[in-house]
C-alpha cells in the first residue's frame, strides 16, 4: 500500500472517531462497513466478480471472500514482521527474546534454529 493511501486512511479513521462520535472500535467497524458499501456499489469490481469464473460466488459471497483474503494477508504480514525481528537481532541479544511470548510458531522455530547455531 502506498504511503499516501495509508496516511489518508489514518486521517479518515480520525474523522470517524471525531466527527461521527463513534467509539474507537465503532470507528473501525464503521470504516470497514463503508468500504464494503463502496466495493458493493463499484461497477468495475462487480463486473470483475461476474467474469471471475474461478470464484463461482454470488456478489455478497465474493465480498466476504475478499475480506477473508485481506485478513489472511494481514496475518501473513504480521508473521513476516515478527520473523524479521528475530532474524535481524544480534546473536548476543537473542537470549533476551527467549522469554517473549511470540504469536507465531514460525518465529519460535527461527529463534530456536538461530540459538542452536544452525543458521
Amino acid at each position: 500500500m502506498s504511503i499516501t493511501a495509508r496516511n489518508f486512511l489514518k486521517k479518515a479513521m480520525g474523522a470517524y472517531l471525531e466527527e461521527d462520535g463513534a467509539t474507537l472500535q465503532g470507528s473501525f467497524r464503521d470504516a470497514l462497513t463503508d468500504l464494503f458499501h463502496i466495493a458493493f456499489n463499484n461497477k468495475r469490481l462487480r463486473k470483475k466478480a461476474a467474469y471471475d469464473k474461478a470464484s463461482n460466488l454470488d456478489w455478497e459471497s465474493y465480498l466476504k471472500n475478499l475480506s477473508n483474503e485481506a485478513y489472511l494477508i494481514f496475518i501473513e504480514e504480521r508473521e513476516q514482521a515478527e520473523n524479521h525481528l528475530v532474524e535481524k537481532t544480534r546473536q548476543s541479544d537473542l537470549p533476551l527474546l527467549v522469554s517473549k511470548d511470540w504469536e507465531f510458531n514460525s518465529t519460535i522455530q527461527i529463534l530456536d534454529r538461530i540459538l542452536r547455531s544452525e543458521k
